[in-house]
């Protein structure tokens, strides 16, 4: 089973890292893995740091700009047999900052 509400908050613009906790679920012996995201932002294992327990990886500044609102997201992890986990899924909030006057 998925780990639902997996929510996520950042700003317009920000660097941020996001770490998953794949519970029960060990992803270094994956064949592949991806994240995407409702915004059209995607990474892959080439982008991760994979540990037995976790998944980490950074969303940079640019991959942020001009946009703002409220996301889905899922993580998922594909096995030596092509079978096809969802690890987490989510809704990642991009807020727009206050602009200086």
């Amino acid at each position: 089973m998925p780990l639902e509400d997996q929510d996520f908050r950042m700003f317009e613009g920000d660097h941020i890292e996001v770490t998953f906790d794949t519970e029960g679920v060990d992803p270094t012996t994956a064949k592949n893995i991806f994240w995407f995201s409702g915004f059209g932002l995607q990474k892959t294992e080439t982008d991760m740091t994979i540990t037995e327990n976790s998944i980490i990886f950074e969303i940079s500044s640019e991959e942020t700009k001009d946009f703002n609102g409220r996301y889905k997201h899922e993580l998922k992890i594909v096995d030596n047999n092509d079978n096809v986990s969802t690890i987490a899924r989510g809704t990642i909030s991009i807020i727009k900052p206050l602009e200086v006057i």
